[in-house]
């Protein structure tokens, strides 16, 4: 018995490539963000920017988990060829998705006003 299929791992490592290649370039903003902070402006603004940007991908997170229910949905309809179901999982994936944003930009919004509170 095998332990790696060659054929599947190369598939999976090339439709996984641009998701790993994102989160590497998301991981090195951020890492630069906290190094230019925390070398021109000190311990206080580095606390300050990692207290926001935690509030801010908690959040964020939060709202990509409606995003990613769409994925599997389409594929699925897309399975079956039923293409009234990819074209109503998107319309509703939308609405949704727009509904949530709205909804977690005015959760942020709605942070502002405690900050000061936490001493940022």
């Amino acid at each position: 018995m095998k332990f790696l299929d060659k054929k599947f791992t190369q598939e999976t490592l090339k439709l996984a490539l641009p998701v790993m290649l994102t989160q590497v370039g998301q991981v090195s903003v951020n890492l630069f963000d906290n190094i230019i902070v925390g070398k021109l402006l000190g311990a206080k603004a580095l606390a300050s920017v990692s207290l926001g940007n935690a509030i801010f991908f908690s959040i964020f997170i939060f709202g990509l988990g409606f995003s990613l229910a769409i994925p599997p949905l389409v594929s699925e309809a897309h399975s079956q060829h039923n293409h009234d179901r990819i074209n109503s999982v998107f319309r509703h994936g939308f609405v949704v998705n727009l509904t949530v944003g709205i909804i977690l930009v005015g959760l942020i919004f709605g942070f502002i006003p405690f900050l000061p509170h936490l001493g940022q």
